[in-house]
C-alpha cells in the first residue's frame, strides 16, 4: 500500500527532489496546472481540469468569463498558477450559479474535462464499477450478506466472481498455518469457532 501511495505522489516527489521545497496541502487543486480543481456548483461539486491555454479559453467562454481569458494575469498556465488567488474566486462565482448537471453538459460540449465528485453511493452505483465487480458480497457468520469493495486487480483468465468466501473463524485454520511453519505438525483443520 505504501508503494501505491508514493506512486500517486509523483508530482509532489518530483517537485521536492528538484527544488528541496516540501509541498504543502492544496486541497483539490493541482500544484502546477490551473485551473485544475474542485468547484462548488449550486447543488454539488465538480472537478474542472482546464490546465492548458486552449482549455482555459474554452472554460472562460462556457462560464461567461471571456474577458478573464484575455486578462494578461492569466495569459499562460504559469501565470494562472501564480495568480490562482485572484482567478479562483472568478471561476467559483460563475460555477455556483448553476447545478452540476448544467455544467457537466456545457463543459462536455465545449471539450473541457470535468467530472462530478461522487458520494460513495454514487461511486458504487456507476455502471463501470458494477462491470468491474468492484462491489462483492461476502457471507457473514449470522447468515446475512455483507457488501464490500472488490479486488481492483483483474487478470485475464482468472474469474472475478461477485461473491467471495466468508472470512475464516477464529482459529479455524490454525493447525494448517502452524504445520506450514513447523514440519511434522499434523495438518488438520479446526472446524470449531
Amino acid at each position: 500500500m505504501l508503494d501505491c501511495q508514493l506512486a500517486l505522489m509523483e508530482n509532489a516527489i518530483a517537485r521536492y527532489t528538484a527544488t528541496g521545497e516540501i509541498p504543502r496541502p492544496l486541497g483539490t487543486r493541482h500544484p502546477s496546472a490551473t485551473p485544475f480543481e474542485a468547484f462548488a456548483t449550486s447543488d454539488g461539486h465538480l472537478i474542472v481540469a482546464a490546465g492548458n491555454d486552449a482549455l482555459f479559453a474554452k472554460l472562460c467562454v462556457v462560464l461567461g468569463l471571456a474577458e478573464v481569458a484575455a486578462d494578461p494575469h492569466f495569459a499562460s498556465n504559469s501565470l494562472r498558477t501564480a495568480n490562482v488567488a485572484a482567478l479562483r474566486p472568478l471561476i467559483a462565482g460563475a460555477m455556483a450559479l448553476h447545478p452540476s448537471a448544467h455544467w457537466m453538459e456545457a463543459l462536455a460540449t465545449a471539450g473541457v474535462p470535468s467530472a462530478p465528485i461522487n458520494t460513495v453511493a454514487d461511486a458504487i452505483a456507476q455502471p463501470q464499477a458494477q462491470a468491474r465487480t468492484m462491489l462483492v458480497e461476502v457471507p457473514l457468520a449470522n447468515g446475512q450478506m455483507a457488501r464490500v469493495a472488490g479486488n481492483p486487480m483483474k487478470i485475464s483468465g482468472f474469474a472475478d466472481p461477485a461473491s467471495r468466501r466468508p472470512a475464516p473463524g477464529l482459529d479455524q485454520h490454525r493447525a494448517t498455518v502452524l504445520a506450514d511453519f513447523a514440519p511434522g505438525v499434523q495438518k488438520t483443520e479446526n472446524t470449531g469457532g
